[in-house]
């Protein structure tokens, strides 16, 4: 009801909408009306009561909260996600998880507006301050084989390049094999992937996306490294916009993929493709101590990322990072 009532204030953005009306339209009372709004004010909207006039919205919160979200998922139909919010996490995977460990539904998706131990690949420290980026996890339960769970963080990738590009929110985006979003030549976006597998398939998948959406600046060791949307376009981007741009075009591609029968991964992988960073460029696949170089020929609908050495031979490369030769990237 909530989300209903700020979509019916932000449709009048410059004007008030009386009590009487919204109660009409959403089939409710005016002291109900009236009540909800009052819990918005709670949550940090400031909304503007003005007696014989209604109702205005001054300002929206830029909570994570479910119903800030709604507002701006635009499918009439039922969300295929539910978002559980928390203001304080040590892990929204960690937490993602736990929950996944309980029962918790395909689905699910973990919101943290701080993370205090985030992290990303290969343990690596992740940034997590409030009011500055989206930090969640989404619990997947895919039939598939757990050696095809990876493809998950490309896809990922693709929903995150999706919905940041949306409505001119943010150009020149780019996917970096595996796990990362670039604008220009920094990192906007991690993604990490656990799982609990077996022989016979996928327990559950948690997938961790962190997005920097308002981060002011960066220290002294992330200079040069990473970015944000606000750094890259000059204003504060109301972070609930984007958590319901990537989520809605993370699901349009996972249903996409998994359809009725056989998932089915090459068209996500052709997308893949258009926004790489790494084709047809020079790169170093790294693989703990070995290390391969080479030109980044495409990708297979495994995921793999194909190399094609000095010597003309093509390897599928499917774990691992990747540097970009002489490009000036972060890495």
């Amino acid at each position: 009801m909530r989300d209903k009532i700020l979509k019916l204030l932000m449709q009048n953005p410059h004007g008030y909408v009386s009590g009487e009306e919204m109660a009409s339209q959403l089939g409710v009372s005016r002291a109900a009306v009236n009540k909800h709004v009052e819990k918005l004010k709670a949550m940090g909207c400031e909304i503007d009561c003005k007696r014989n006039a209604g109702y205005r919205l001054a300002s929206l919160s830029d909570s994570l909260l479910p119903e800030f979200v709604e507002i701006y998922r635009f499918d009439a139909g039922e969300a295929p996600y539910t978002i559980l919010h928390y203001d304080r996490v040590a892990s929204t995977n960690q937490t993602a998880k736990e929950l996944a460990v309980k029962g918790a539904a395909h689905g699910t998706v973990v919101v943290a507006e701080v993370q205090t131990a985030g992290r990303g690949r290969q343990g690596r420290t992740w940034t997590s301050n409030a009011g500055e980026g989206i930090f969640c996890s989404l619990i997947l339960r895919p039939p598939i084989a757990p050696q095809e769970a990876h493809l998950f963080s490309l896809m990922a990738g693709v929903a995150v390049a999706r919905g940041v590009s949306a409505q001119g929110m943010l150009p020149n985006v780019g996917l970096k094999w595996p796990n990362d979003v670039l604008c220009g030549h920094r990192k906007l976006c991690g993604i990490l992937c656990e799982l609990s597998a077996d022989l016979d398939g996928v327990d559950y998948a948690v997938l961790g996306i962190g997005i920097n959406v308002n981060q002011p600046t960066f220290g002294q060791e992330l200079m040069g490294v990473a970015t944000s949307m606000a750094m890259e376009t000059g204003r504060v981007i109301p972070r609930a916009r984007v958590l319901a741009a990537v989520l809605a075009e993370f699901f349009d591609l996972y249903a996409e993929a998994m359809g009725e029968g056989t998932p089915d991964f090459a068209s996500l992988m052709e997308e893949y493709a258009q926004w790489s960073v790494c084709l047809n460029r020079p790169v170093t696949a790294i693989q703990g101590k070995r290390q391969l170089r080479g030109v980044c020929v495409g990708f297979g609908p495994d995921g793999s990322l194909r190399l094609r050495d000095e010597a003309g031979t093509v390897h599928a490369i499917l774990a691992g990072d990747v540097s970009i030769r002489g490009e000036g990237l972060y890495a």
